[in-house]
């Protein structure tokens, strides 16, 4: 499920997915999970996430990918927005640069 949070959707995310509740000083990714459950848009799998359990996950993944700047860079971006359900095209090129990032 890594990172479906913030790529599909965007009622992820995979979404961040965080018990974790911070990554480092930054966004809080479960927080984040559970605003966008609540979007337009999102379907049952989406507002049935487990927010905490996916965030640990994604952070895990990235962790492993050396991708940790790129993750928080996305977290960062959502939590910048009032409205994270409106967030999707003005973070569409940290959520691409952390995919990439994972993916190599």
């Amino acid at each position: 499920m890594k990172y479906e949070w913030m790529t599909r959707g965007w009622v992820s995310v995979a979404i961040v997915v965080l018990g974790l509740s911070a990554v480092g000083c930054g966004a809080d990714c479960a927080a984040l999970c559970e605003e966008r459950k609540q979007c337009d848009g999102a379907d049952e799998e989406d507002r049935d996430a487990d927010c905490e359990k996916s965030c640990e996950e994604d952070e895990k993944h990235a962790e492993a990918a050396g991708c940790e700047s790129q993750y928080e860079e996305a977290l960062s971006c959502l939590d910048d927005h009032e409205d994270v359900c409106k967030a999707k095209d003005a973070c569409a090129s940290k959520d691409k640069a952390l995919a990439e990032c994972v993916e190599k």
